[in-house]
């Protein structure tokens, strides 16, 4: 079995937050009032290892700040986590960019159906495959990570499931 240790997440402008924690050895305990950003650093730690920002439901939402209007000058949200894994450091990073298509007809622009998504390790970038391939290879089955990450995930699920 490996041993896997997340050692820092950094949220840039993730829903709208910055924010930085360095994990330290043994329990990091993250608390807060609430809506000041606990359930955004699981959802960024999630996205991160396997695209989706919910871990019960499978969807990719909420990634930029809500509270103001998406446009093409729209910071990109990044999330990056230093990991280490079996005593190897390794540096995982995606950021989403808000995309804008050019309305010809209107000459406005306009939010294109999907964003653009970046993807690296230790400061390389990579596809979004060949970054899948790495965290299935080093950490688990992309398919597994809602059971390592939520707790309430597997409490969510029926009995059967959990059987299964």
């Amino acid at each position: 079995m490996k041993n896997i240790e997340l050692k820092k997440i950094t949220l840039s402008n993730w829903r709208g937050q910055n924010c930085s924690i360095d994990f330290k050895n043994g329990t990091t305990t993250i608390k807060g009032e609430n809506g000041s950003g606990k359930t955004s650093i699981m959802s960024a730690w999630f996205w991160l290892l396997s695209g989706y920002t919910d871990v019960v439901l499978p969807k990719n939402s909420n990634l930029f700040d809500n509270t103001e209007e998406l446009t093409k000058d729209t910071p990109a949200a990044i999330v990056t986590a230093l990991l280490e894994i079996d005593g190897n450091t390794w540096e995982l990073r995606k950021q989403a960019i808000a995309s804008f298509k050019r309305d010809k007809s209107s000459d406005t622009w306009v939010k294109a159906s999907s964003d653009t998504y970046v993807y690296s390790v230790d400061k390389i970038d990579v596809s979004a495959s060949e970054y899948t391939s790495w965290i299935e290879k080093n950490i688990c089955s992309v398919d597994l990570l809602p059971y390592c990450i939520c707790g309430s995930f597997f409490s969510a699920l029926s009995m059967e499931d959990k059987k299964e």
